[in-house]
């Protein structure tokens, strides 16, 4: 019922239910009229009912009309009838129920032509006619015949040649994962995957080539490099250069990472006297030519950090150091300095062969192998024809040989083969609540960042409390830095923004774990059976024999497998277990606890106002 405002009359417009409005014409009703009675005009779907078939014999009803209705096929032996309704279909129930028909009359004899001319009849009061079924094509191609000549010989299936050789058994997490049930997933690590670019548990070959291409990208950003570029590898030859540069990236970041820790500055970018010890340890500064000297080369590194722009990522690249993307360029103007610029000095009563062997003389004391013995002098080499040419050079001739050993340590090998293993993760989850706890207590000691990361001055805030560098005479603080930086997965481009800047600068509770197994790996203490025979006590003789060195100074003879890159004599579970020994009963002592449950309750509470952690730790 429709009222009008303010009066109790009814609207003078007729409902959609009365009975009036079925009469009317059809230009006369409205949208509710017309759907309504379209849905209620029935459709009607027929077709023959075939003698055989179970499935309309179980799930239909069949009509059969008094004398027989022709169809264009034979005789009908009855039929099956649908009245369809818009969106849904239903069954014509059997004309035996009275209170279903409907207004189809199926007692009265008729005579039709075909099932069409039926449909036509029964729905001619309704005007409407019926649509006409499609049938389901029930064919089926054929196979292709095979021929004989397509098939082997079956006679030489009677005798097999079987090679049996003995599978070398895996290393590491994949020979963890293939010998037992243990997976990499269900470790400790298994959240790294999701807190890091690469999306894995590795920095992978995709990660590195995005790495150099956002630097590179970041470099020609300023218009003295474009020029620069422009010059030395022009377009055509710019291809070349880029995929020399992938290939080589990955050893140029582990480069920067090593000399980028030299000093007290700070450890994530390149101070000028670091750039001076990587310029004279892989002899590309030369005393002997003209333009590759030391301070050609240092004005190399303030040409390069010189900024151009005052954009947010200027803003963020620090004024006396080179960052990682500039690190790039200055490599690049080193070649260019190296390769074509440079030329030998003429020394007064000296030939041209005794400077050379002069020069020969002078790598062999620094140790470069590439310039010693029989291997190929590059200054006797002719000149490069590209600059990618140049920049493989400087590679092999320069940076690889001449860099220590450690420097070129590639942390994907040493996180397959010691890091991710079965016995590491059961000894770290074991000690994980109370690893838990310390990362918690120290990774809040900063104020205005996030407190789920932990950065540089609070980890070097743990190993002072926990008196390593004290303790331990073969680990420094450029070791307790390194750990540091090797423990973190790589950031595509670590200056877009102040986020990206602190996220690249910190650690989540999973690289702090891995940065816990560096440490133990670089201070390798002396196995137990061995401390036990110079009479430490068998409760806690890890931290009783560090306690010996440092008031008798008398530590055991420093192994050989102590050096970063040297073969491990032991597994990391074993170096590992007792280097958090020595790092707890340390932490315990600093903090006044009993034991690791009164050390978590003592890690709550935290620092009062005096406290001041100092940002040049």
């Amino acid at each position: 019922r429709h009222t009008d405002a303010g009066i109790g009359r009814p609207s003078q417009k007729p409902s959609v239910f009365s009975k009036t409005w079925r009469d009317m014409p059809e230009w006369k009703l409205d949208s509710k009229q017309r759907a309504l009675r379209d849905f209620e005009v029935p459709g009607a779907t027929v077709w023959p009912a075939v003698e055989g078939s179970a499935l309309g014999q179980r799930l239909f009803t069949k009509f059969t009309p008094e004398n027989g209705a022709a169809h264009p096929g034979g005789n009908v032996q009855g039929l099956y009838i649908y009245r369809s309704r818009k969106t849904r279909v239903d069954e014509i129930p059997p004309p035996q129920d009275p209170h279903a028909r409907r207004g189809f009359d199926f007692g009265c004899s008729i005579s039709l032509e075909g099932v069409d001319e039926l449909a036509r009849e029964l729905l001619r009061p309704w005007t409407e006619l019926p649509f006409q079924p499609v049938m389901p094509n029930l064919e089926v191609p054929r196979p292709p015949m095979f021929e004989r000549s397509l098939l082997p010989d079956l006679k030489s299936l009677s005798t097999l040649d079987a090679v049996v050789s003995p599978k070398p058994s895996p290393t590491g997490a994949e020979g963890q994962e293939a010998g037992s049930g243990w997976r990499l997933e269900d470790s400790v690590f298994a959240h790294r995957p999701r807190q890091c670019e690469s999306k894995d548990f590795y920095d992978n070959q995709r990660i590195t080539e995005m790495a150099m291409e956002q630097d590179l990208s970041r470099c020609m950003g300023k218009k003295r490099f474009q020029k620069f570029l422009d010059k030395w590898a022009p377009k055509e030859a710019r291809d070349e250069l880029v995929a020399e540069l992938k290939r080589r990236h990955a050893d140029l970041l582990r480069i920067f990472d090593w000399y980028a820790c030299l000093g007290s500055g700070d450890p994530f970018s390149m101070q000028i006297g670091a750039w001076g010890q990587l310029m004279t340890d892989t002899n590309i500064a030369d005393d002997r030519s003209k333009g590759c000297k030391l301070s050609d080369l240092d004005r190399v590194f303030l040409a390069t950090n010189l900024e151009e722009g005052k954009s947010e990522a200027d803003k963020i690249n620090l004024d006396n150091s080179l960052m990682r993307f500039e690190f790039l360029e200055g490599i690049l103007r080193v070649t260019v300095v190296k390769a074509f610029e440079s030329k030998p000095l003429k020394q007064k009563g000296k030939s041209a062969s005794g400077a050379k062997d002069d020069s020969r003389k002078q790598a062999e004391q620094k140790g470069d192998p590439g310039a010693a013995g029989e291997s190929v002098d590059p200054k006797s080499l002719p000149k490069p024809a590209t600059l990618a040419e140049a920049v493989s050079r400087v590679f092999d001739y320069h940076l690889l040989p001449g860099v220590p050993p450690e420097s070129l340590l590639d942390n994907n090998a040493w996180r397959k083969e010691r890091l991710y293993t079965e016995d590491v993760d059961l000894l770290l989850k074991a000690n994980l609540p109370v690893l838990q706890s310390v990362f918690n207590h120290y990774a809040a000691l900063l104020t205005g960042h996030d407190m789920k990361l932990m950065d540089l001055p609070e980890w070097m805030e743990i190993l002072t409390e926990a008196d390593l560098f004290k303790s331990c005479r073969d680990f420094n603080v450029r070791d307790g830095k390194l750990a540091f930086i090797w423990s973190r997965m790589r950031c595509v481009d670590d200056t877009k923004s102040l986020k990206a800047l602190q996220r690249s600068r910190a650690l989540t509770f999973e690289e702090f774990l891995d940065a816990l197994c560096h440490v133990a790996d670089m201070i390798s203490p002396p196995p137990v059976p061995e401390l036990l025979a110079i009479g430490c006590s068998e409760h806690h003789p890890t931290t009783n024999y560090f306690m010996k060195v440092c008031n008798e100074g008398s530590p055991l003879r420093r192994r050989d497998s102590v050096a970063i890159r040297a073969p491990k004599t032991r597994p990391l579970d074993e170096k590992l277990e007792q280097v958090l020994e020595l790092l707890l009963d340390n932490l315990m002592v600093r903090h006044g606890a009993r034991n690791h449950a009164h050390l978590m309750e003592r890690l709550k509470a935290s620092r009062g106002r005096g406290y001041n952690l100092g940002k040049g730790s």
